[in-house]
């Protein structure tokens, strides 16, 4: 099946994010859970691939790598770049996010993706 990942930049605010990373096994970092009081529910969902942050390239860092750099930046707001896969037509390109929790502020041109599985 063929999918659609989208990039998605999200201002995530300065102190922990209540999410769980998990490595995958092509390489990189995918978002495990999002806990109920994280910062940025409702902008970044279970299945995430984190392309980078701060625009540091980290779509091929582990996740003790990628933890090492959010720990680095608690104290302040980051920029975090997601890829969201979505079936070709269930793509919403009108999501966007507000308020005090992590805000989704750009949204980037699809890029076709083949499923392994």
């Amino acid at each position: 099946m063929d999918y659609d990942a989208h990039l998605l930049n999200i201002s995530a605010p300065a102190g922990r994010l209540g999410v769980i990373l998990v490595d995958k096994r092509s390489g990189g970092v995918m978002v495990s859970t999002v806990n109920d009081d994280s910062p940025l529910a409702g902008s970044i969902e279970q299945g995430d691939h984190i392309m980078s942050i701060d625009g540091i390239d980290v779509s091929q860092k582990c996740v003790t790598v990628i933890t090492t750099i959010l720990q680095h930046n608690v104290n302040h707001e980051k920029m975090i770049t997601i890829a969201r896969s979505t079936p070709h037509s269930s793509v919403n390109s009108n999501h966007k996010m507000s308020g005090q929790r992590g805000k989704l502020v750009d949204e980037g041109s699809p890029k076709n993706l083949s499923s392994a599985k």
